[in-house]
């Protein structure tokens, strides 16, 4: 540390330094003018570790993600979902992230953050549901499909159940600009943050659920 007109400087500052410091004023003979008291407090900020950072499950699994986060307290860790609310299925109790019976949906990135008197943290963890295993129970019309920015976009899937056929997209809400008709998701005036994979899912009369996606790129 070093002092100059009255400045006490601590370079590179560690916990060691914490502590009470005296500064005294003296005259040209010696003797003490002042004396004031001050305290050093030593805080470090959070710093986070994602277990996993990045996974992929299989629908109706119940995964979790944990956030530790080191630091001094009080450190406050909050979960959320990036892009659109928290899915109902997910619950979160400070460090831990748990889905329950997780499906596509659910997929999607989401964020811990931690703060504390010295600062804030965040990390992001991806969740990818698999979509290997998609039922034969529906089937999407086209795989792809690219278009360009402003043109209307009809996606198609189609079923042999009289059941009504329910869009979602995956890891997002859907687009305002969309809506569903018969066995069609119809997305007007298309952007290109509408891209994305949209999934058409039934539930049948046993309550088995049936689901097939289509890729979505505007551009």
């Amino acid at each position: 540390s070093t002092v100059q007109s009255g400045v006490l400087t601590i370079p590179e500052v560690t916990r060691e330094a914490a502590g009470d410091y005296m500064c005294l004023g003296l005259d040209n003979s010696g003797a003490e003018l002042f004396r004031a008291k001050s305290h050093l407090e030593i805080i470090s900020p959070p710093r986070i570790d994602l277990n996993p950072s990045r996974q992929t499950v299989e629908p109706g699994e119940s995964p979790s993600i944990i956030c530790s986060a080191t630091g001094d307290q009080p450190l406050n860790i909050e979960w959320s979902a990036i892009g659109r609310p928290m899915p109902p299925s997910v619950t979160a109790d400070r460090g831990m992230l748990r889905f329950r019976g997780i499906t596509y949906n659910d997929a999607g990135k989401y964020a811990c953050k931690a703060t504390n008197p010295a600062g804030t943290a965040e990390a992001v963890a991806e969740v990818i549901v698999n979509s290997d295993n998609y039922h034969e129970g529906i089937r999407a019309v086209e795989r792809d499909v690219n278009e360009v920015a402003g043109t209307s976009i009809k996606l198609r899937c189609d079923t042999n159940e009289r059941v009504q056929i329910d869009w979602i997209r995956e890891g997002q809400s859907l687009p305002r600009n969309s809506y569903a008709q018969n066995n069609h998701l119809i997305i007007e005036r298309a952007r290109p943050e509408d891209s994305g994979r949209y999934i058409c899912q039934i539930t049948d009369h046993k309550g088995a659920v049936s689901s097939d996606y289509v890729n979505v790129r505007v551009s």
